[in-house]
């Protein structure tokens, strides 16, 4: 058997929780360039998101490992979604830091989301059927 019978179930949240990424990716420099924001700034918005999962994905691998999965990985869908309200109200009141504040908090929830995800993956799927990096 090269999954558990749950597994495609599990898989079909990656995809709901994926939606507000393809949108946010495309609109954060379209809103930093209303903004007036320099290359810089830019940079330093798109830099948030990796330094909040950074400081999460220093102690999510000990929680994954001690706590229940699904969770955590619960935790990082709630904290994702006020992530992005965060941002929606930080482009409706024109705030770059909001912006970047929410940017930063997806990064933090993002690793809430997808380390212990891809521990559950692991748990669900044969290890042959994992592809080699």
């Amino acid at each position: 058997m090269k999954f558990t019978d749950d597994f495609f179930t599990m898989i079909n949240s990656v995809m709901y929780n994926s939606f507000g990424f393809f949108f946010l990716d495309f609109l954060i420099p379209v809103v930093a360039i209303a903004l007036n924001a320099t290359g810089a700034i830019m940079g330093v918005l798109f830099s948030l998101r990796m330094v909040g999962y950074f400081i999460s994905a220093s102690f999510v691998g000990f929680l994954t490992d001690r706590y229940q999965k699904k969770l955590l990985v619960a935790i990082g869908s709630l904290g994702r979604g006020i992530s992005y309200f965060i941002m929606y109200f930080a482009i409706i009141f024109y705030s770059i830091v909001g912006l970047g504040f929410g940017t930063a908090f997806l990064g933090f929830f993002a690793g809430f989301y997808w380390i212990p995800l891809d521990a559950l993956i692991a748990e669900k799927s044969h290890k042959n059927n994992r592809f080699d990096d």
